[in-house]
């Protein structure tokens, strides 16, 4: 790697119970394991040592700096993931930087933190979800249309679903799709809707609710098909998804998580190499949409559609 990098990134983290400023920045820069063990974050240093050398960077590109809202997570996560500069704060950050990766899945810091990053003009990938109200989601949208943004669960790329993408077409026709995923619906549900919208290429057309004692819900596809989501509050690693056609059951378990976290942060490279949109902003709008109307539904018990949720600038 040059002197320079061609791409400098920089990570801007945490929030709870949320590794990925640990992991992206890993994938990219390579692991410490002196540093990894000051962490709390023994499941990520586990799997990285799973993987061989090969796997780990992007020519040209490299995490050069780092912040967080504590000095000394921030020192531990440059430890541990090779980042040569802990930033003072997220304004020397952002000059210091040709894109940044918003780490953290809490949407109060997309609302703020977020939208800040995006006014400077530089590129940003958001964490999942991106956001949980139309108002927010309708700041964000003309950043997608742009270019600037990225936003999407790491399954949307899931090693696992390859298989069944190239060939759920053949396999008959889709009538009904299960999803089990840990802990809530909001910050949690989006990993299966954008693992599924992406195999299957449908939209989703409403949500209703079921009556349970954990967050389950129905989703209405475009094309015909029902897919349902439950969480399990208490559950562990939990991301399995059924897909069933009328001539066969296929299953799969989403535990791949270095290989589609890999894959996110290929397509982000490319945006912003290109400037070119990695994932169409309609579908990263109904993704969002079909979050917040999951939320309303169960709120309100009630049936809500997509086609119904209209953001503020456009009514």
């Amino acid at each position: 790697m040059s002197e320079k990098s061609a791409i400098s990134l920089g990570v801007v983290g945490m929030s709870e119970g949320n590794g990925h400023p640990f992991s992206f920045s890993s994938i990219v820069n390579g692991y410490d394991s002196h540093g990894y063990n000051k962490s709390e974050w023994d499941v990520i240093h586990s799997y990285l040592r799973t993987r061989d050398d090969s796997e780990f960077g992007f020519p040209g590109v490299e995490v050069t700096h780092a912040w967080t809202q504590d000095a000394d997570t921030t020192e531990i996560l440059c430890q541990a993931s090779n980042i040569p500069h802990a930033s003072r704060d997220i304004s020397e950050l952002i000059l210091n930087v040709d894109a940044i990766l918003l780490a953290r899945d809490d949407v109060e810091s997309h609302r703020s933190i977020g939208h800040h990053i995006l006014q400077t003009g530089k590129p940003v990938f958001i964490d999942k979800p991106l956001a949980t109200s139309l108002d927010d989601l309708a700041k964000f949208v003309p950043y997608l249309a742009s270019g600037k943004l990225m936003s999407c669960s790491g399954f949307r790329f899931a090693y696992e679903l390859d298989v069944l993408k190239d060939s759920i077409n053949r396999q008959g026709v889709l009538q009904l799709i299960n999803g089990v995923v840990v802990n809530d619906w909001e910050r949690y549900g989006i990993h299966l809707v954008d693992a599924v919208l992406n195999t299957v290429s449908s939209d989703v057309v409403a949500v209703s609710p079921h009556d349970a004692n954990h967050d389950s819900l129905s989703l209405q596809l475009s094309d015909d098909s029902i897919f349902n989501i439950d969480t399990i509050p208490h559950g562990k690693n939990i991301f399995q998804l059924s897909f069933y056609t009328d001539k066969r059951h296929m299953s799969v378990e989403l535990r791949d998580n270095f290989s589609a976290f890999r894959r996110l942060l290929f397509h982000f490279l490319r945006q912003v190499e290109t400037g070119r949109p990695a994932i169409p902003p309609a579908e990263t709008i109904n993704v969002v949409k079909s979050i917040i109307a999951g939320r309303m539904a169960l709120n309100e018990n009630k049936k809500v559609y997509i086609k119904n949720l209209e953001l503020p600038n456009n009514r």
